[in-house]
C-alpha cells in the first residue's frame, strides 16, 4: 500500500491510496465510523459487502462504502 496524498496533505479531509489486494489476504469484514471509502479498481475483480448486500466490481468500476455500514 502507497500513500499518494496524507490526511496532513488534506487538512484532514481525506487520504489517497493506492493498494494491491491478494486474494485470500483480504481485511475481514468490519465497519468504519468516522470515514467513507471509496475504491476505484484499476484491474482485476473483487466482492465489496455493503450492509448485507454484495457488490462484484471490476476494472473500472468505482464502489462506494459508506461508515458505519
Amino acid at each position: 500500500m502507497s500513500f499518494l496524498v496524507t490526511s496532513s496533505d488534506t487538512n484532514g479531509s481525506f487520504t489517497l491510496l493506492h493498494g494491491i489486494e491478494i486474494k485470500g489476504l483480504e481485511p475481514p469484514p468490519h465497519i468504519h465510523t468516522r470515514e467513507d471509502e471509496f475504491f476505484y479498481l484499476l484491474n482485476g475483480e473483487i466482492n465489496y459487502t455493503v450492509g448485507g448486500e454484495v457488490l462484484r466490481a471490476g476494472k473500472g468500476d468505482w464502489i462506494f462504502l459508506p461508515r458505519n455500514i
